[in-house]
C-alpha cells in the first residue's frame, strides 16, 4: 500500500482517495482522468462490490475497506450519502492525520456537524455532475484549520472540472438548491420543452437535437459575448414577432413564481438535512 505523496505540486502526481463512488464522485473522478490524472494516483473504498467494479473498469485502485483510503492519500473526498457520512466519518476518524485534508460533499451536513467528530482540516464542496466533462460549478468552503496552502491544493485538484468558488458556508443552501440540483432542474425544462415540440410533430431524436443544441448555443453565446439575459432576449425579440408572441404566454402565465418556489423549497429541504 503506497501512503503520501506531498512534495510535488502538480496535481497529475498528487495521490487523492474516494470514500464511496457514487454518482458524484464518479464525476469527479471521470474529470480528473479526463486531464491526464494517472488512474494508478486515484483511489476508491466502497462496501458495494457493483461500485468497485466501475472502479476497476476505470482502472482505479480500489478496496471494501474505508482506512484504506486514508493509507494511499492525504486528499480524502467523502462521498458517501448524507445520511450516512458521519457515521462514516467515525468509523474513518482514527486513521485520519494532521496530514490529511477531509473534503465533504454531503448535502446537508456542515462543518461544525463534521468537526464534531474530528478535528482536523475538513471542507464541504458542492459539485455537479458536469465536473466530469470539465463543465462543473463547485462551490467551496473550509474550516479554521485549512491554510491558504491548503485550499491551494484543494483548489488545484479542482481547477480543471469547472467554475470554482469559495463561499460563506451559509451560502451553501442556495449553492445546493441552483448548482447542485440545477442539472436536473434545466434537464426538466428541456425534457417538457422536447415533449411540446414533439406534440407539433417532430420526432424524439429531431426535437431533442433541436431542442439540446438551441439551449447550448444560448448558453455558449450569453458567456462568450458577455451578455446580459435580459440583453439577449433584446437581440431576439423582435416586436410583434414569434419571440415576443411566445415570451408574452410565459411572461402571462405564472412560471416566474414556479421557478422561485421551486428554488425556495429546495434551499428549505437543503437546510432541514442540514438539522438532522
Amino acid at each position: 500500500m503506497n501512503v503520501f505523496h506531498f512534495n510535488s505540486n502538480s496535481i497529475l502526481d498528487r495521490h487523492i482517495s474516494f470514500i464511496g463512488f457514487g454518482n458524484i464522485s464518479q464525476a469527479l473522478c471521470k474529470g480528473l482522468l479526463s486531464i491526464e490524472v494517472n488512474s494508478k494516483n486515484i483511489f476508491v473504498s466502497d462496501t458495494d462490490l457493483s461500485k468497485l467494479n466501475k472502479a476497476k473498469e476505470l482502472n482505479l485502485n480500489s478496496s471494501l475497506v474505508n482506512s484504506d483510503a486514508l493509507k494511499f492519500a492525504e486528499i480524502i473526498f467523502l462521498c458517501v450519502k448524507p445520511n450516512k457520512t458521519l457515521s462514516v466519518l467515525k468509523e474513518i476518524s482514527e486513521f485520519i492525520t494532521e496530514k490529511h485534508l477531509i473534503v465533504s460533499v454531503a448535502a446537508g451536513i456542515n462543518l461544525s456537524q463534521l468537526n464534531k467528530i474530528v478535528s482536523c482540516k475538513t471542507a464541504r464542496i458542492m459539485p455537479n455532475i458536469p465536473v466530469s466533462l470539465g463543465k462543473g460549478v463547485i462551490a467551496c468552503s473550509f474550516n479554521e484549520l485549512f491554510s491558504e496552502k491548503d485550499k491551494e491544493i484543494i483548489f488545484s485538484v479542482l481547477q480543471k472540472l469547472g467554475l470554482i468558488f469559495e463561499i460563506k458556508e451559509n451560502k451553501f443552501d442556495l449553492i445546493t438548491a441552483v448548482s447542485g440540483a440545477g442539472t436536473a432542474f434545466w434537464a426538466f425544462i428541456a425534457e417538457k420543452t422536447i415533449n411540446a415540440v414533439q406534440l407539433q410533430g417532430l420526432n424524439e431524436e429531431q426535437a431533442r437535437k433541436l431542442v439540446l443544441h438551441s439551449i447550448n448555443g444560448m448558453v455558449s453565446f450569453l458567456l462568450k459575448e458577455n451578455l446580459t439575459e435580459k440583453e439577449l432576449i433584446k437581440k431576439v425579440a423582435s416586436k410583434g414577432g414569434v419571440t415576443e408572441t411566445e415570451l408574452t404566454v410565459l411572461e402571462n402565465s405564472s412560471l416566474s413564481l414556479i421557478i422561485e418556489e421551486a428554488l425556495i423549497k429546495g434551499i428549505k429541504k437543503s437546510s432541514d438535512l442540514n438539522e438532522k
